[in-house]
């Protein structure tokens, strides 16, 4: 097994250039049939020259890492053996040299080897809480402070959250601990004081937003408690307290689909597949009470253990700034929310698992607007090999700038899904056949 000293040099050197995923996968498979250290094998192989890792390792002694810690910690409660940590530090490390990061904390919750309510406890006793920057998607881990900065963009998040160990109340909900946190407000894990229900509580500072958008939120909260569907969060009360609009739903053990597909690079077809044509179940579920999303994107869908999918989010969308701008219609400006806008998401999204990136990424906001009305992305099959034409035929019907050639429904996508799963042809390739 790695020491911590080892991890920490590996991870240096990869972020750094001075070795591929691949060059380290090799040693780590090497290192596992045989005995030896991590740097004399580096240099045997000639990947690492003597002064290389002289270097590296000059650099991590005056630069302590948050991730052995981590190890440490999830080793000695219990949560995960020493080959579990082993193989997800090796999966971090194939990822930083996709530039892609990852914490070893996020990749043990995508191998069902941790729950995020683990990982919050362990950061707890770190002194930190994980957050995420609503502007441009990163998350980090962040030591409690005056104040937080997103480590990607720049942008100012907000001031210290109460203390974890503090006990408050909001509502008649006792709050327990953060467990996200973006620019007009905070979600907790709360505990209702007289049921003794556990639930997600999101304290929204209603001088944030304007008179409209304020009352958008509510109407939508309110709307959205008639809606009770398996693939839909529920949504419990909402209420203004002082200052602030609370909005109370079921609490979800699982994460973002987001990281879900950072943690595994890309999702292979059998997987995509039924988690789309539960995305699709969720919509109609809310359609079904006249509701349409609005704010479809992969942070605003939900994956538990189980591999079960959890709409959240409804209508909270402000604009298509941030990630929402790869998922926004490019009929969006005009007419607002709308059914054929969350199909076209769902096309994105389609798009996103199975090639790990919406199709136009990169660019300022303005290049990927002009991209997305303009130009037609490049077939999944172009990014991915030994796909079914299927695949690619129903990106291209969910995505059409006409929304009137998309589904008509979201039970006619999962229609189509069900042919994509069982071989056959489906109909969104029968409809190209004849265009």
């Amino acid at each position: 097994m790695l020491s911590d000293l080892e991890r920490r040099l590996a991870i240096l050197a990869v972020e750094n250039g001075y070795l591929t995923g691949g060059q380290l996968s090799q040693c780590f498979a090497l290192l596992g049939s045989s005995p030896g250290s991590l740097e004399a094998l580096l240099c045997d192989r000639g990947y690492l020259t003597p002064e290389e890792i002289f270097e590296l390792r000059s650099r991590v002694d005056r630069i302590p890492s948050p991730e052995p810690l981590f190890a440490e910690i999830v080793r000695a409660q219990g949560f995960a053996t020493e080959a579990q940590v082993a193989e997800a530090f090796q999966v971090k490390c194939q990822l930083a040299a996709q530039n892609v990061h990852r914490y070893v904390g996020e990749i043990l919750v995508d191998r069902q080897v941790l729950s995020p309510s683990q990982v919050t406890q362990v950061l707890a006793r770190q002194g930190k809480v994980s957050l995420r920057c609503q502007a441009c998607g990163y998350r980090f881990n962040a030591r409690h402070g005056a104040g937080y900065v997103c480590p990607e963009c720049g942008r100012e998040i907000g001031s210290t959250p109460p203390s974890l160990s503090r006990e408050g109340y909001v509502g008649g909900y006792r709050l327990e601990e953060m467990v996200g946190r973006g620019p007009s407000g905070s979600v907790y894990r709360a505990v209702h004081d007289r049921t003794h229900r556990t639930v997600a509580l999101k304290r929204i500072l209603a001088s944030s937003l304007s008179r409209p958008l304020r009352d958008g939120f509510l109407f939508q909260a309110r709307r959205m408690m008639s809606v009770r569907h398996p693939n839909v969060v529920a949504t419990i009360e909402s209420a203004v307290h002082g200052e602030e609009i609370i909005i109370v739903t079921d609490l979800v053990e699982g994460i973002s689909l987001h990281d879900h597909v950072l943690g595994n690079v890309r999702l292979p077809l059998d997987e995509a597949i039924p988690i789309l044509k539960q995305v699709a179940a969720g919509l109609s579920g809310a359609l079904g009470r006249g509701i349409v999303h609005g704010n479809l994107k992969p942070p605003n869908v939900l994956v538990t253990e189980m591999r079960e999918i959890r709409l959240t989010d409804f209508g909270l969308a402000q604009g298509d700034s941030g990630e929402m701008i790869h998922y926004a219609a490019p009929e969006r400006s005009r007419h607002g929310a709308t059914p054929p806008g969350d199909l076209y998401a769902c096309g994105i999204l389609w798009y996103f698992m199975l090639s790990g990136a919406p199709p136009h990424a990169g660019g300022s906001p303005d290049e990927i607007r002009l991209a997305r009305a303009s130009f037609t992305a490049a077939p999944l099959s172009s990014r991915v090999g030994e796909l079914p034409p299927g695949v690619d035929a129903i990106f291209a019907k969910l995505t059409y700038k006409e929304p009137t050639l998309r589904y008509r429904t979201p039970a006619a996508l999962i229609a189509d899904l069900d042919l994509l799963e069982l071989g056959k042809v489906t109909q969104a390739e029968r409809e190209l056949g004849r265009k």
